[in-house]
Protein backbone atom coordinates (compact mmCIF):
# COMPACT_ATOMS: atom_id res chain seq x y z
CA UNK A 1 0.00 0.00 0.00
CA UNK A 2 1.29 3.42 -0.92
CA UNK A 3 0.97 6.00 1.81
CA UNK A 4 -0.45 8.57 -0.60
CA UNK A 5 -3.52 6.37 -0.96
CA UNK A 6 -4.27 6.19 2.76
CA UNK A 7 -7.15 8.60 3.30
CA UNK A 8 -7.56 7.81 6.99
CA UNK A 9 -5.79 10.22 9.28
CA UNK A 10 -2.02 9.57 9.36
CA UNK A 11 -0.43 10.04 12.73
CA UNK A 12 3.26 9.32 13.08
CA UNK A 13 4.50 9.02 16.62
CA UNK A 14 7.84 10.77 17.05
CA UNK A 15 9.70 8.65 19.55
CA UNK A 16 13.22 8.53 20.91
CA UNK A 17 13.89 5.22 19.28
CA UNK A 18 14.78 4.16 15.79
CA UNK A 19 12.61 2.11 13.47
CA UNK A 20 14.53 -1.07 14.17
CA UNK A 21 13.70 -0.76 17.84
CA UNK A 22 10.03 -0.33 17.00
CA UNK A 23 10.06 -3.50 14.96
CA UNK A 24 11.62 -5.40 17.81
CA UNK A 25 9.15 -4.06 20.37
CA UNK A 26 6.81 -7.04 20.36
CA UNK A 27 7.68 -8.74 23.63
CA UNK A 28 7.21 -6.86 26.92
CA UNK A 29 10.23 -6.45 29.15
CA UNK A 30 10.35 -5.89 32.89
CA UNK A 31 11.16 -2.44 34.22
CA UNK A 32 11.22 -2.51 37.99
CA UNK A 33 7.80 -3.57 39.20
CA UNK A 34 6.09 -2.83 35.90
CA UNK A 35 6.23 -3.95 32.28
CA UNK A 36 7.52 -1.80 29.43
CA UNK A 37 4.83 -2.03 26.77
CA UNK A 38 5.53 -1.78 23.05
CA UNK A 39 4.47 1.16 20.93
CA UNK A 40 3.12 1.13 17.39
CA UNK A 41 2.77 3.03 14.15
CA UNK A 42 -0.76 4.04 13.19
CA UNK A 43 -3.30 4.64 10.47
CA UNK A 44 -6.30 6.18 12.22
CA UNK A 45 -9.97 6.75 11.34
CA UNK A 46 -13.39 7.13 12.99
CA UNK A 47 -16.17 9.58 13.74
CA UNK A 48 -16.62 12.28 16.38
CA UNK A 49 -17.48 9.68 19.07
CA UNK A 50 -14.67 7.13 18.62
CA UNK A 51 -11.31 6.89 16.84
CA UNK A 52 -9.51 3.66 15.95
CA UNK A 53 -5.85 3.20 15.00
CA UNK A 54 -4.26 0.21 13.25
CA UNK A 55 -0.56 -0.53 12.84
CA UNK A 56 0.23 -0.50 9.12
CA UNK A 57 4.04 -0.63 9.20
CA UNK A 58 5.65 -3.27 11.40
CA UNK A 59 3.09 -5.35 13.32
CA UNK A 60 0.38 -4.92 10.71
CA UNK A 61 -3.15 -5.23 12.03
CA UNK A 62 -2.60 -4.51 15.73
CA UNK A 63 -5.19 -2.03 16.88
CA UNK A 64 -6.34 0.39 19.54
CA UNK A 65 -9.21 2.81 20.11
CA UNK A 66 -10.13 5.98 22.01
CA UNK A 67 -13.08 8.31 22.50
CA UNK A 68 -13.54 11.26 20.15
CA UNK A 69 -14.02 14.94 20.88
CA UNK A 70 -17.83 14.66 20.88
CA UNK A 71 -17.87 11.85 23.45
CA UNK A 72 -18.88 12.85 27.02
CA UNK A 73 -15.42 11.68 28.14
CA UNK A 74 -13.22 12.80 25.23
CA UNK A 75 -9.81 11.57 24.11
CA UNK A 76 -9.38 8.66 26.54
CA UNK A 77 -8.44 5.02 26.00
CA UNK A 78 -10.87 2.32 25.09
CA UNK A 79 -7.81 0.13 24.70
CA UNK A 80 -4.25 0.73 25.91
CA UNK A 81 -2.43 3.25 23.71
CA UNK A 82 -5.62 4.68 22.24
CA UNK A 83 -5.25 8.20 23.62
CA UNK A 84 -1.81 8.51 21.98
CA UNK A 85 -2.78 6.64 18.77
CA UNK A 86 -0.32 3.81 19.43
CA UNK A 87 -1.65 0.34 18.46
CA UNK A 88 0.72 -2.23 19.89
CA UNK A 89 -0.64 -4.18 22.86
CA UNK A 90 -4.03 -5.38 21.57
CA UNK A 91 -4.08 -7.81 18.68
CA UNK A 92 -5.67 -10.88 17.12
CA UNK A 93 -4.25 -14.29 16.29
CA UNK A 94 -5.47 -17.27 14.30
CA UNK A 95 -4.71 -20.96 14.75
CA UNK A 96 -5.04 -23.72 12.20
CA UNK A 97 -5.72 -26.86 14.19
CA UNK A 98 -5.32 -28.75 10.92
CA UNK A 99 -1.67 -27.81 10.38
CA UNK A 100 -0.78 -26.76 13.94
CA UNK A 101 0.29 -23.29 12.75
CA UNK A 102 -0.59 -20.10 14.67
CA UNK A 103 -0.63 -16.83 12.73
CA UNK A 104 0.00 -13.57 14.58
CA UNK A 105 0.16 -9.80 14.02
CA UNK A 106 3.89 -9.49 14.60
CA UNK A 107 6.48 -11.92 15.94
CA UNK A 108 5.69 -14.17 18.90
CA UNK A 109 7.47 -17.33 20.05
CA UNK A 110 6.36 -20.35 18.03
CA UNK A 111 4.11 -18.36 15.69
CA UNK A 112 4.06 -17.25 12.05
CA UNK A 113 4.28 -13.46 11.49
CA UNK A 114 1.49 -12.30 9.16
CA UNK A 115 2.91 -8.83 8.48
CA UNK A 116 4.79 -9.72 5.23
CA UNK A 117 1.48 -10.97 3.78
CA UNK A 118 -0.61 -7.97 4.90
CA UNK A 119 -2.23 -5.12 2.99
CA UNK A 120 -3.70 -2.24 5.00
CA UNK A 121 -6.42 -0.08 3.40
CA UNK A 122 -8.99 2.45 4.65
CA UNK A 123 -12.69 1.67 5.09
CA UNK A 124 -13.92 5.08 3.97
CA UNK A 125 -13.17 7.56 6.75
CA UNK A 126 -14.36 5.36 9.63
CA UNK A 127 -12.14 2.31 9.70
CA UNK A 128 -9.10 0.35 8.58
CA UNK A 129 -9.01 -3.05 6.89
CA UNK A 130 -6.06 -5.44 7.14
CA UNK A 131 -6.04 -8.26 4.60
CA UNK A 132 -3.72 -11.24 4.98
CA UNK A 133 -3.43 -13.37 1.83
CA UNK A 134 -1.67 -16.66 2.63
CA UNK A 135 -0.70 -18.47 -0.59
CA UNK A 136 -0.43 -21.96 0.90
CA UNK A 137 2.40 -24.52 0.71
CA UNK A 138 5.31 -24.31 0.42
CA UNK A 139 5.24 -20.64 1.53
CA UNK A 140 2.57 -20.92 4.24
CA UNK A 141 1.12 -24.00 5.93
CA UNK A 142 -2.47 -22.98 5.07
CA UNK A 143 -4.07 -21.28 2.08
CA UNK A 144 -6.27 -18.67 3.74
CA UNK A 145 -7.67 -15.19 3.24
CA UNK A 146 -7.98 -13.40 6.60
CA UNK A 147 -9.68 -10.00 6.64
CA UNK A 148 -9.72 -7.86 9.79
CA UNK A 149 -11.94 -4.77 9.87
CA UNK A 150 -11.51 -2.30 12.73
CA UNK A 151 -14.33 0.14 12.16
CA UNK A 152 -16.36 2.83 13.91
CA UNK A 153 -20.09 2.46 13.24
CA UNK A 154 -22.79 5.10 13.74
CA UNK A 155 -22.86 8.88 13.99
CA UNK A 156 -24.16 9.62 17.51
CA UNK A 157 -23.31 8.45 21.02
CA UNK A 158 -26.42 6.26 21.03
CA UNK A 159 -25.59 4.34 17.85
CA UNK A 160 -21.76 4.48 17.68
CA UNK A 161 -19.47 1.58 18.48
CA UNK A 162 -16.02 0.23 17.70
CA UNK A 163 -16.30 -3.14 15.95
CA UNK A 164 -13.45 -5.59 15.43
CA UNK A 165 -14.56 -8.05 12.76
CA UNK A 166 -12.61 -11.03 11.45
CA UNK A 167 -13.52 -13.00 8.32
CA UNK A 168 -11.53 -16.13 7.42
CA UNK A 169 -11.98 -17.83 4.06
CA UNK A 170 -10.50 -21.22 3.26
CA UNK A 171 -8.96 -20.90 -0.18
CA UNK A 172 -7.44 -24.38 -0.13
CA UNK A 173 -8.79 -27.62 -1.57
CA UNK A 174 -9.33 -29.44 1.74
CA UNK A 175 -11.14 -28.55 4.95
CA UNK A 176 -9.36 -26.59 7.65
CA UNK A 177 -10.20 -26.26 11.37
CA UNK A 178 -9.57 -22.73 12.66
CA UNK A 179 -9.56 -20.78 15.91
CA UNK A 180 -9.62 -17.00 16.44
CA UNK A 181 -8.32 -15.13 19.49
CA UNK A 182 -8.72 -11.42 20.34
CA UNK A 183 -6.52 -9.95 23.10
CA UNK A 184 -7.82 -6.59 24.39
CA UNK A 185 -5.49 -4.68 26.71
CA UNK A 186 -7.39 -2.17 28.84
CA UNK A 187 -6.12 0.93 30.61
CA UNK A 188 -8.34 3.60 32.20
CA UNK A 189 -6.46 6.76 33.03
CA UNK A 190 -3.31 5.58 34.80
CA UNK A 191 -4.87 2.31 35.95
CA UNK A 192 -3.49 -0.45 33.76
CA UNK A 193 -5.37 -3.11 35.73
CA UNK A 194 -9.05 -2.12 35.75
CA UNK A 195 -11.68 -4.46 37.15
CA UNK A 196 -14.14 -6.65 35.21
CA UNK A 197 -17.87 -7.16 35.84
CA UNK A 198 -20.29 -9.28 33.81
CA UNK A 199 -23.50 -7.48 32.85
CA UNK A 200 -27.00 -8.82 32.09
CA UNK A 201 -27.02 -10.76 34.31
CA UNK A 202 -24.69 -8.80 36.55
CA UNK A 203 -21.84 -10.64 38.20
CA UNK A 204 -19.43 -9.64 40.98
CA UNK A 205 -16.65 -7.11 40.40
CA UNK A 206 -13.57 -9.21 39.61
CA UNK A 207 -9.95 -8.51 40.60
CA UNK A 208 -8.56 -11.98 39.86
CA UNK A 209 -8.23 -13.92 36.62
CA UNK A 210 -11.46 -15.69 35.65
CA UNK A 211 -12.41 -17.98 32.78
CA UNK A 212 -15.91 -18.19 31.29
CA UNK A 213 -16.52 -21.29 29.15
CA UNK A 214 -18.91 -20.47 27.66
CA UNK A 215 -19.82 -16.98 28.94
CA UNK A 216 -23.50 -16.68 29.89
CA UNK A 217 -23.84 -12.88 30.02
CA UNK A 218 -24.62 -10.24 27.43
CA UNK A 219 -21.69 -7.82 27.90
CA UNK A 220 -19.14 -6.70 30.49
CA UNK A 221 -17.96 -3.51 32.17
CA UNK A 222 -14.34 -2.41 32.70
CA UNK A 223 -13.77 0.18 35.48
CA UNK A 224 -10.67 1.58 37.18
CA UNK A 225 -10.38 0.87 40.90
CA UNK A 226 -7.09 2.49 41.98
CA UNK A 227 -4.09 4.56 40.81
CA UNK A 228 -6.26 7.40 39.44
CA UNK A 229 -7.09 10.36 41.72
CA UNK A 230 -10.82 9.56 41.74
CA UNK A 231 -12.22 6.21 40.66
CA UNK A 232 -14.19 5.42 38.59
CA UNK A 233 -12.84 7.78 35.94
CA UNK A 234 -15.02 6.35 33.16
CA UNK A 235 -16.31 2.98 31.96
CA UNK A 236 -15.57 0.75 28.97
CA UNK A 237 -18.04 -1.89 27.80
CA UNK A 238 -17.35 -4.94 25.64
CA UNK A 239 -19.85 -7.30 24.03
CA UNK A 240 -20.18 -11.02 24.67
CA UNK A 241 -23.54 -12.63 23.75
CA UNK A 242 -25.34 -9.36 23.01
CA UNK A 243 -27.10 -7.03 23.33
CA UNK A 244 -29.31 -7.95 20.37
CA UNK A 245 -29.95 -4.28 19.56
CA UNK A 246 -26.42 -3.66 18.31
CA UNK A 247 -25.31 -3.31 14.70
CA UNK A 248 -23.30 -5.28 13.78
CA UNK A 249 -24.47 -8.13 15.96
CA UNK A 250 -21.73 -9.45 18.29
CA UNK A 251 -20.79 -13.11 17.92
CA UNK A 252 -20.92 -15.16 21.14
CA UNK A 253 -17.41 -16.52 21.83
CA UNK A 254 -16.50 -20.07 22.76
CA UNK A 255 -14.54 -18.76 25.74
CA UNK A 256 -13.89 -15.41 27.41
CA UNK A 257 -11.09 -14.85 29.94
CA UNK A 258 -10.28 -11.93 32.23
CA UNK A 259 -6.52 -12.28 32.33
CA UNK A 260 -3.07 -10.92 33.13
CA UNK A 261 -1.65 -8.98 30.17
CA UNK A 262 2.10 -9.58 30.76
CA UNK A 263 1.39 -13.32 30.71
CA UNK A 264 -1.16 -13.44 27.89
CA UNK A 265 0.73 -11.08 25.57
CA UNK A 266 3.66 -13.46 25.59
CA UNK A 267 1.47 -16.23 24.17
CA UNK A 268 0.36 -16.50 20.57
CA UNK A 269 -2.96 -18.32 21.14
CA UNK A 270 -3.07 -20.49 24.27
CA UNK A 271 -3.43 -18.94 27.71
CA UNK A 272 -4.33 -20.40 31.08
CA UNK A 273 -5.12 -18.55 34.27
CA UNK A 274 -2.75 -19.02 37.18
CA UNK A 275 -3.14 -21.57 39.96
CA UNK A 276 -4.23 -19.89 42.13
CA UNK A 277 -5.63 -17.15 39.82
CA UNK A 278 -3.48 -14.02 39.68
CA UNK A 279 -4.58 -10.65 41.05
CA UNK A 280 -4.66 -8.49 37.92
CA UNK A 281 -6.45 -5.37 39.19
CA UNK A 282 -4.82 -4.08 42.37
CA UNK A 283 -1.78 -1.94 43.07
CA UNK A 284 -0.81 -4.44 45.74
CA UNK A 285 -0.63 -7.29 43.20
CA UNK A 286 2.68 -9.14 43.23
CA UNK A 287 1.85 -11.69 40.51
CA UNK A 288 0.68 -9.46 37.62
CA UNK A 289 2.93 -6.41 37.57
CA UNK A 290 1.71 -3.10 36.17
CA UNK A 291 0.42 0.28 37.25
CA UNK A 292 -2.50 -0.82 39.42
CA UNK A 293 -2.22 -4.35 38.10
CA UNK A 294 -2.31 -5.20 34.38
CA UNK A 295 -5.52 -6.81 33.13
CA UNK A 296 -6.87 -7.76 29.73
CA UNK A 297 -9.77 -9.66 28.18
CA UNK A 298 -9.32 -12.53 25.74
CA UNK A 299 -11.94 -13.86 23.32
CA UNK A 300 -11.77 -17.24 21.59
CA UNK A 301 -13.95 -18.54 18.80
CA UNK A 302 -12.73 -22.10 18.43
CA UNK A 303 -10.70 -22.53 21.61
CA UNK A 304 -9.48 -26.04 20.79
CA UNK A 305 -9.75 -28.63 18.06
CA UNK A 306 -12.96 -29.86 19.70
CA UNK A 307 -14.65 -26.45 19.25
CA UNK A 308 -12.80 -25.39 16.09
CA UNK A 309 -14.41 -23.47 13.23
CA UNK A 310 -14.35 -26.05 10.43
CA UNK A 311 -14.26 -24.52 6.94
CA UNK A 312 -14.63 -26.52 3.77
CA UNK A 313 -13.00 -25.34 0.54
CA UNK A 314 -14.30 -21.86 -0.27
CA UNK A 315 -16.19 -21.54 3.03
CA UNK A 316 -15.89 -18.52 5.36
CA UNK A 317 -16.53 -17.64 9.00
CA UNK A 318 -17.12 -14.14 10.40
CA UNK A 319 -16.82 -13.04 14.04
CA UNK A 320 -17.61 -9.66 15.67
CA UNK A 321 -16.90 -8.04 19.04
CA UNK A 322 -17.74 -4.43 19.93
CA UNK A 323 -16.45 -1.73 22.29
CA UNK A 324 -18.07 1.34 23.89
CA UNK A 325 -17.29 3.92 26.58
CA UNK A 326 -19.44 5.92 28.99
CA UNK A 327 -19.03 8.52 31.70
CA UNK A 328 -18.67 7.19 35.27
CA UNK A 329 -21.84 5.68 36.76
CA UNK A 330 -23.80 6.34 33.55
CA UNK A 331 -25.70 3.50 31.85
CA UNK A 332 -24.17 1.87 28.77
CA UNK A 333 -24.48 4.02 25.62
CA UNK A 334 -26.82 1.46 24.05
CA UNK A 335 -30.26 0.16 24.88
CA UNK A 336 -30.44 -2.93 27.10
CA UNK A 337 -33.55 -5.05 27.55
CA UNK A 338 -35.40 -4.97 30.88
CA UNK A 339 -36.42 -8.22 32.60
CA UNK A 340 -40.19 -8.47 32.44
CA UNK A 341 -43.17 -9.35 30.29
CA UNK A 342 -45.78 -7.59 28.17
CA UNK A 343 -49.14 -9.19 27.34
CA UNK A 344 -51.31 -7.45 24.79
CA UNK A 345 -54.55 -8.18 23.02
CA UNK A 346 -57.39 -6.06 21.73
CA UNK A 347 -58.14 -3.44 19.09
CA UNK A 348 -57.73 0.23 18.28
CA UNK A 349 -59.12 2.37 15.50
CA UNK A 350 -57.72 1.64 12.03
CA UNK A 351 -54.99 3.80 10.53
CA UNK A 352 -56.41 3.69 6.98
CA UNK A 353 -52.87 3.08 5.60
CA UNK A 354 -51.29 -0.48 4.74
CA UNK A 355 -51.58 -4.69 4.41
CA UNK A 356 -53.34 -8.56 4.21
CA UNK A 357 -56.18 -9.99 6.39
CA UNK A 358 -55.95 -13.02 8.66
CA UNK A 359 -57.59 -14.45 11.77
CA UNK A 360 -56.71 -13.25 15.28
CA UNK A 361 -58.06 -14.32 18.66
CA UNK A 362 -58.48 -11.42 21.04
CA UNK A 363 -58.07 -11.59 24.79
CA UNK A 364 -60.97 -9.23 25.21
CA UNK A 365 -63.58 -7.35 23.23
CA UNK A 366 -65.71 -8.06 20.14
CA UNK A 367 -64.48 -9.69 16.96
CA UNK A 368 -62.58 -7.71 14.40
CA UNK A 369 -64.62 -5.58 12.04
CA UNK A 370 -64.69 -2.52 9.88
CA UNK A 371 -62.73 0.42 11.26
CA UNK A 372 -60.59 -1.64 13.62
CA UNK A 373 -57.00 -2.78 13.91
CA UNK A 374 -56.65 -5.89 16.06
CA UNK A 375 -53.57 -7.18 17.83
CA UNK A 376 -52.46 -9.91 20.20
CA UNK A 377 -49.37 -11.57 21.64
CA UNK A 378 -46.74 -11.40 24.36
CA UNK A 379 -43.07 -10.50 24.68
CA UNK A 380 -40.79 -11.41 27.58
CA UNK A 381 -37.14 -11.06 28.60
CA UNK A 382 -35.20 -12.68 31.43
CA UNK A 383 -31.82 -11.47 32.65
CA UNK A 384 -29.10 -13.35 30.79
CA UNK A 385 -31.19 -14.06 27.70
CA UNK A 386 -29.52 -12.99 24.45
CA UNK A 387 -32.75 -11.29 23.30
CA UNK A 388 -36.46 -11.08 24.12
CA UNK A 389 -38.81 -13.81 22.93
CA UNK A 390 -42.50 -14.01 22.15
CA UNK A 391 -44.99 -13.31 19.37
CA UNK A 392 -47.09 -10.38 18.22
CA UNK A 393 -49.65 -10.18 15.38
CA UNK A 394 -51.33 -6.96 14.25
CA UNK A 395 -53.96 -6.64 11.48
CA UNK A 396 -55.53 -3.43 10.18
CA UNK A 397 -58.91 -4.56 8.84
CA UNK A 398 -59.46 -1.40 6.82
CA UNK A 399 -56.12 -1.18 5.03
CA UNK A 400 -55.57 -4.98 5.11
CA UNK A 401 -52.11 -4.45 6.60
CA UNK A 402 -50.85 -7.66 8.25
CA UNK A 403 -47.82 -7.36 10.57
CA UNK A 404 -46.34 -10.46 12.18
CA UNK A 405 -43.30 -10.11 14.45
CA UNK A 406 -40.61 -12.68 13.64
CA UNK A 407 -37.91 -11.75 16.19
CA UNK A 408 -37.28 -9.27 18.99
CA UNK A 409 -34.13 -7.29 19.77
CA UNK A 410 -35.32 -5.08 22.63
CA UNK A 411 -37.84 -4.92 25.47
CA UNK A 412 -37.48 -1.84 27.67
CA UNK A 413 -39.90 -1.32 30.56
CA UNK A 414 -39.92 2.01 32.38
CA UNK A 415 -41.83 5.08 33.49
CA UNK A 416 -44.67 6.25 31.27
CA UNK A 417 -47.61 8.64 31.38
CA UNK A 418 -49.39 6.27 33.79
CA UNK A 419 -46.54 5.81 36.27
CA UNK A 420 -43.47 3.71 36.98
CA UNK A 421 -43.05 0.47 34.99
CA UNK A 422 -46.18 1.09 32.94
CA UNK A 423 -44.55 1.85 29.58
CA UNK A 424 -42.81 -0.66 27.32
CA UNK A 425 -40.91 -0.30 24.06
CA UNK A 426 -40.56 -3.41 21.91
CA UNK A 427 -38.25 -3.54 18.88
CA UNK A 428 -37.63 -6.32 16.40
CA UNK A 429 -38.23 -7.62 12.92
CA UNK A 430 -41.53 -8.46 11.23
CA UNK A 431 -43.02 -9.92 8.09
CA UNK A 432 -45.28 -7.17 6.73
CA UNK A 433 -47.75 -7.97 3.96
CA UNK A 434 -45.69 -11.05 3.22
CA UNK A 435 -42.41 -9.06 3.01
CA UNK A 436 -39.89 -10.34 5.60
CA UNK A 437 -37.21 -8.54 7.62
CA UNK A 438 -38.99 -5.21 8.19
CA UNK A 439 -38.09 -3.00 11.18
CA UNK A 440 -40.79 -3.01 13.85
CA UNK A 441 -41.37 -0.91 16.98
CA UNK A 442 -44.30 -1.18 19.37
CA UNK A 443 -44.86 1.22 22.29
CA UNK A 444 -47.52 0.43 24.88
CA UNK A 445 -48.83 2.03 28.06
CA UNK A 446 -50.58 -0.02 30.75
CA UNK A 447 -52.88 2.51 32.38
CA UNK A 448 -55.30 0.35 34.28
CA UNK A 449 -57.67 -2.63 34.41
CA UNK A 450 -59.51 -3.19 32.17
CA UNK A 451 -57.33 -1.66 29.51
CA UNK A 452 -60.20 -0.37 27.39
CA UNK A 453 -61.76 1.88 30.03
CA UNK A 454 -62.81 5.16 28.53
CA UNK A 455 -61.24 8.55 29.29
CA UNK A 456 -62.82 10.13 32.34
CA UNK A 457 -63.80 6.84 33.96
CA UNK A 458 -60.52 6.63 35.91
CA UNK A 459 -57.58 8.93 36.69
CA UNK A 460 -55.39 7.15 34.15
CA UNK A 461 -57.69 6.41 31.24
CA UNK A 462 -57.34 3.54 28.71
CA UNK A 463 -54.25 1.61 27.73
CA UNK A 464 -52.39 2.92 24.69
CA UNK A 465 -50.65 1.28 21.73
CA UNK A 466 -48.44 2.70 18.98
CA UNK A 467 -47.06 0.49 16.19
CA UNK A 468 -44.51 1.61 13.59
CA UNK A 469 -42.96 -0.18 10.62
CA UNK A 470 -40.06 1.78 9.16
CA UNK A 471 -39.00 -0.32 6.19
CA UNK A 472 -36.80 -0.96 4.39
CA UNK A 473 -39.64 -2.05 2.08
CA UNK A 474 -42.86 -1.40 4.01
CA UNK A 475 -44.03 1.65 5.96
CA UNK A 476 -46.90 1.79 8.45
CA UNK A 477 -47.83 3.76 11.56
CA UNK A 478 -50.89 3.71 13.79
CA UNK A 479 -51.68 4.27 17.44
CA UNK A 480 -54.24 5.31 19.97
CA UNK A 481 -56.28 4.21 23.01
CA UNK A 482 -57.64 0.69 23.25
CA UNK A 483 -61.26 0.45 22.19
CA UNK A 484 -61.36 -3.11 23.44
CA UNK A 485 -58.96 -5.50 25.13
CA UNK A 486 -56.12 -5.08 27.58
CA UNK A 487 -52.36 -4.46 27.84
CA UNK A 488 -50.34 -5.64 30.82
CA UNK A 489 -46.74 -4.48 31.48
CA UNK A 490 -44.91 -6.32 34.25
CA UNK A 491 -41.31 -5.57 35.22
CA UNK A 492 -39.42 -8.27 37.12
Amino acid sequence: MKRSKMTAVRIRLILTMVAAALMAATTPTAQGDEVAKPVGDAACAGNTIYTICVDDVFNKGRYTAKTGLAHPVPNVNLLYGGAVNSPATSHSSYRSFTTGRTYTQGSFPGSFNLSPFATVTPIGTTGVRTTYALPGPPVTADELLIVQDVNVNGTTLADSNVAITTTITNQGTTSVAMGIRYLWDFQIGLDDGPTFQAQSPDGPVLHFETEFTPPNFSFYKIVDNDTNPTSPTYQVFGTVNGPATLIPQPTPPTQLTYGCWPSSFGTSFDYSIGSPPRNVADQTSTDCFGTGGDSDVLYWWGRSSASALVLGPGESTKKNALLFAAAPKEPPPFLVSTPGKVNLGGYIDSAGNLLNPSELLLQNGPLAGVGRATFGGNVQFQSGDPSPTGNVRYIDHVTSDDIKATSFSLLVIGTGVCGADTHATIKGKATVNGVPDQDLQIDVDDCGEPGSQQPGTSPSGPDMLMITVTGPDQMYMNGGPLVGGNIQVRAE
